[in-house]
């Protein structure tokens, strides 16, 4: 019976090759996805071992909540109290900022994709330091600096000249005094650009203070740092400093590190379960074809004496040896995507940290359970049933195999989807952390897709012969002859780049052009097939087993749902930011940070303090906002800072009661709904802890509705913020009124002759706002339509798989058409057209459970993102479109093989 197994694989190569691919993108993007986190994590790992270097035992504040950007300084007086601490063999003070960067002689600033532009001092003790001199000289003094060789290199950094350093502050004029390498000679900053200063200079330039970010030490004997630890806070006498060993630090550093590496991980990890999980329903499907086209065979082997456990073990056996092959080609496959998902990423504008491609056991591991188990777990019922088949079938040319109870299936399906629902009903109604309400809404979702799969048979046979009609085919052809068009634009536009020496003429005339020009025939083609009877074949075969028709498509389903629930979901984000803008901003422009984007951007306070003394202008207004920012009621809170009398020039948060105007210095605005849940109204004290450490009690001033505009439930006055958050040096965003009688232009150039003192600014009025936020959805739906992509290759595949099977299945019934009368055109007609009809059941299905699980997730999003949930139409559609372009190409081959059969040949086959 092994034998026998091996035997019906080799002799079905293309079909098992075809079935074995898809199990091969599964597996690879399973390993992809691990390799990558491996290699970040590694890379990571790395670096704060790097990091931590020689350094023993490190002084820092203690910070119950909040960002570490927010930890509060190390009084300067730290040093000379370490230094003097017995077992203490050297101390040095460290500086850091993630808002400082130099300015190239263009005039631009140094950007990276990702990684930190930061400025840190040179340690005054060798021993404690991690940089390694390359080129030049130390800075030393308040106009030099240094950079990371790497950085310097890159971006055209001569030493010895004169360059624009812009820090948090303010930006100055330095010389470029050296090069240095940070932790080996390789500079391994993983993409960071270093601007280094002497000590005095990183105080003045990153802070404007006279303490230290830390103090890091090295002991006489490392071994001794459990004794020395008491010394030193017993020396230091201050309770909100904490001391923190070297393995400490690097435990959390790599903790630190650890929650990008997961959140990288898990996005990829989730669109490899998706692949795995098309996967799985096209290696079922394919069993089952298979399965019914071997029935006599499998009646011969009952006959000739097997057993019916040994006909199903042959099953089970052809599925391993398939899913081992296709496993061990996968994970090979999958290193490989690795390194093309970070070149990928880079290319996008994400850059992932330069590491190791490592391949451990748990990748392996995964590897064998996602493509062996999958594959084995999809056999299992097919070998059920051919255990079922009798031998007296062989005998017989007109026995099927029984498919089991519609009706089992029906109930099975409905409780299915029953539970599904109400995992999503829980995940939005029950009020959930969001680990667990992620993890409802997820199950859910995949136990909705499981009910909706087992239920589609029983509409399969009337919504394909539904969608095999006039209307489909109308609006086929108006896609073909639209394809047309853009290709005969392509060609002219091609020619023409030819005659005037344009580069990538050649290729639209070549490559572009012809292939649209195909496509637009093959498509225009097909839909003429309603028009006679080859589409009424069509229908009937689409018809004729809902179960497969449901199967097939359901891989096909699965893609398409999950783009069309991100498509709702980003666009219900735009026409939120849309409306915000437009009913809730009052500001005419808005200025952000346009050097970097993240936890690092800002503009320098300063900046808007400059700019309120600009005439055409009436008022400004500053933001800070942190998700961590205070503690109330032992809660930690997100809060954003400004000045609250001015508030409701620039933005409506939907006062319901109380007064922003004339908030004090100690108010404080609160949401409804947090005001709610502590019983808080306007007058009534509060109690907030910051950052500090330190505790203020808080008048609440107003009760407001609307945090759409704020992007948080409380909102402090910016002198009390800064008070606590001596480090914060910055504001995310400033907002701008222009001054009655001056035109938007002439205030526009007034903000940017400014900001040219500045870091780079980005100056927006409403419209360019939203445009900008329109735009960073827009890319975060292509690169989610390019994860998908990939479901939906396995899915073109998998209705590649089914129509082959099934031209093969049919073979007789193929040749009884043609011998009488039905030409080869029209049977390749015949089986697109079929394709078509699946793809398009496919695409309805996903689209509208696309749609629901959008109207799920925006209604579990906060509702300062979401608002309002919109239907982008035009896109769903456009997936249909999609389906239709799957089928068709997938159909391709089978419809050629059908159309090149021997009539006679087809006739006599069995």
């Amino acid at each position: 019976m092994l034998k026998l197994s091996i035997k019906n694989i080799l002799d079905k190569k293309v079909r098992f090759a075809l079935t074995g691919f898809s199990i091969v993108l599964g597996v690879a993007f399973v390993v992809s996805s691990f390799v990558v986190k491996d290699s970040i994590g590694s890379t990571f790992d790395k670096l704060v071992t790097d990091i931590q270097g020689d350094i023993d035992l490190t002084v820092r504040t203690k910070l119950d909540f909040g960002q570490d950007q927010d930890r509060p300084p190390v009084p300067a007086s730290t040093l000379d109290t370490v230094r003097a601490t017995e077992g203490v063999a050297a101390a040095v003070p460290r500086l850091f900022s993630d808002k400082v960067a130099p300015v190239k002689a263009d005039g631009e600033q140094v950007k990276t994709q990702g990684p930190p532009t930061i400025g840190i001092n040179w340690a005054d003790d060798d021993r404690l330091s991690q940089l390694f001199l390359v080129d030049g000289r130390k800075p030393a003094g308040p106009d030099e600096f240094a950079l990371d060789i790497t950085s310097a290199k890159d971006n055209g950094f001569v030493v010895g000249q004169r360059y624009t350093v812009v820090g948090p502050i303010t930006k100055r004029e330095m010389t470029l005094v050296g090069t240095a390498a940070f932790a080996s000679k390789k500079n391994d900053t993983v993409g960071a650009v270093l601007t280094i200063f002497d000590t005095s200079t990183a105080q003045a330039f990153t802070c404007a203070c006279k303490d230290y970010g830390d103090v890091a030490m090295r002991l006489d004997n490392p071994d001794y740092a459990a004794s020395v630890i008491p010394r030193l806070e017993k020396n230091l006498a201050n309770p909100n400093l904490e001391i923190l060993t070297k393995s400490e630090a690097i435990k959390e550093g790599q903790d630190n590190f650890g929650q990008i590496t997961n959140i990288i991980g898990t996005v990829l990890l989730v669109f490899a379960v998706i692949a795995v999980l098309v996967s799985a329903f096209i290696i079922n499907n394919t069993f089952q074809i298979v399965l019914g086209q071997r029935v006599r065979e499998l009646a011969l082997l009952r006959a000739l004496g097997a057993s019916a456990r040994q006909v199903g073990r042959s099953v089970v056996t052809e599925a391993f040896v398939l899913g081992a092959v296709a496993t061990a080609v996968g994970t090979a496959a999958g290193v490989v995507l690795a390194i093309g998902l970070k070149a990928l990423f880079k290319a996008i504008g994400f850059a992932l940290p330069e590491g190791p491609i490592l391949l451990r056991t748990p990748t392996l591991v995964s590897a064998l359970v996602v493509g062996l188990g999958v594959t084995l777990l999809a056999s299992i019922s097919p070998a059920r049933r051919a255990r079922k088949v009798p031998p007296i079938a062989a005998l017989r040319d007109d026995f099927q195999l029984g498919s089991g109870s519609l009706r089992n299936r029906v109930i099975a399906g409905l409780v299915v989807t029953a539970l599904g629902a109400a995992l999503l009903a829980l995940g939005l109604f029950g009020g959930l952390d969001t680990a667990p309400l992620l993890a409802s809404l997820g199950s859910g979702a995949l136990t909705v897709f499981i009910g909706v799969n087992l239920l589609s048979p029983t509409i399969a046979r009337p919504v394909s012969v539904a969608l095999g009609r006039v209307p489909t085919a109308l609006a086929l052809f108006v896609l073909g002859a639209a394809l047309a068009l853009v290709a005969l634009v392509a060609l002219v536009g091609g020619v023409v780049s030819v005659v005037t020496g344009s580069p990538g003429g050649i290729a639209l005339v070549l490559v572009v052009a012809p292939l649209l020009g195909v496509l637009a025939l093959l498509t225009m083609r097909t839909a003429l097939a309603p028009f006679d009877k080859t589409g009424q074949l069509g229908r009937e075969n689409a018809a004729r087993n809902p179960r497969r028709t449901s199967s097939t498509a359901a891989a096909l389903m699965i893609g398409l749902a999950l783009f069309s629930m991100t498509a709702v979901v980003t666009a219900s984000i735009k026409s939120t930011v849309s409306n915000t803008l437009r009913n809730s901003v009052r500001a005419d422009f808005i200025i952000e940070s346009g050097a970097q984007q993240g936890p690092q951007s800002g503009i320098p306070v300063a900046f808007a303090e400059d700019l309120r003394k600009l005439p055409e202008l009436s008022s400004v207004l500053g933001y800070t906002f942190s998700d961590r920012a205070i503690s109330v009621d032992g809660a930690v809170k997100g809060a954003m800072a400004t000045d609250l009398t001015q508030l409701e020039d620039h933005l409506d948060p939907k006062i319901l009661s109380g007064s922003a105007r004339t908030a004090g210095p100690d108010a404080i605005l609160v949401q409804k709904d947090a005001a709610a849940g502590l019983g808080l109204s306007v007058g009534d004290k509060v109690e907030v802890k910051f950052v500090d450490r330190r505790t203020e009690t808080l008048t609440v001033a107003a009760i407001f509705q609307d945090t759409s505009t704020t992007g948080a439930n409380w909102l402090l006055q910016e002198a009390m913020w800064r008070a606590h958050n001596p480090s914060s040096t910055t504001d995310q965003i400033v907002t701008a009124r222009v001054q009655p009688g001056t035109s938007l232009d002439q205030a526009r150039a007034a903000i940017e002759a400014v900001g040219k003192n500045y870091s780079e600014t980005k100056v927006q009025d409403k419209a360019q706002f939203n445009k900008s936020r329109q735009q960073i959805l827009d890319g975060i739906l292509a690169i989610v339509g390019g994860f998908l992509a990939l479901a939906l290759l396995i899915a073109g595949l998998g209705i590649a798989n089914t129509l082959a099977l099934s031209v093969f299945e049919r073979t007789r019934e193929l040749g009884l058409v043609r011998a009488v009368g039905m030409t080869r055109s029209q049977m390749r007609r015949m089986i697109r057209w079929e394709a078509v009809i699946v793809a398009t059941f496919g695409a309805v299905l996903g689209a509208l459970l696309g749609v629901i699980f959008g109207f799920a997730a925006t209604a579990a999003i906060p509702k300062a993102l979401v608002s309002t949930t919109t239907v982008p139409v035009l896109q769903i559609l456009s997936t249909v479109v999609l389906a239709w372009f799957i089928g068709l190409i997938a159909a391709a081959i089978p419809a050629w093989r059908a159309g090149k059969l021997d009539v006679l040949s087809a006739i006599s086959h069995e």
